[in-house]
């Protein structure tokens, strides 16, 4: 099968996508790789997912640098999911059984604290709304009808 894990290279989505591909599916990573966490353990982590699929040296070096890696079965996006045209093209690009969700924003506090300063309480419940309702993947269902 082929897979859209989103989160890969956080802990969850690191595992879940390693699972998949020793199993023999197709995964197609995507992760903004931020720093509100140890980049450097997610890098290994990126890594580790290269080899695990075979990836050569090359490609390996593209999932580091902020293209994507690519091997037979594993392909690494790195970028936010509110990058509409990012995500528009990587489902254009690839045609998914099923697409695992596990991204997130840690600390959403951050979220709450920005919107507080730029839009007082109602901007804050809205940023609140937004991230319980997960509509930070706008789309990922329509989308995948859409193929």
């Amino acid at each position: 099968m082929n897979y859209l894990v989103t989160g890969a290279a956080g802990f969850i989505g690191f595992h879940t996508a390693r699972a998949l591909l020793e199993d023999g599916h197709t995964v197609v990573g995507l992760d903004s790789v931020n720093d509100y966490y140890r980049t450097d353990l997610k890098e290994e982590r990126l890594a580790l997912l290269d080899r695990t699929a075979g990836c050569s040296g090359a490609d390996a070096a593209r999932s580091a640098s902020s293209g994507a890696a690519t091997g037979s079965r594993w392909k690494f996006y790195r970028g936010n999911l509110e990058d509409r045209a990012l995500v528009d093209s990587i489902f254009a690009a690839h045609r998914f059984e099923a697409v695992i969700h596990l991204a997130a924003q840690a600390g959403a506090a951050v979220f709450v604290d920005l919107a507080m300063r730029v839009s007082g309480a109602d901007g804050a419940t809205r940023v609140i709304s937004y991230v319980v309702s997960g509509v930070g993947f706008l789309g990922a269902g329509a989308i995948m009808k859409e193929g």
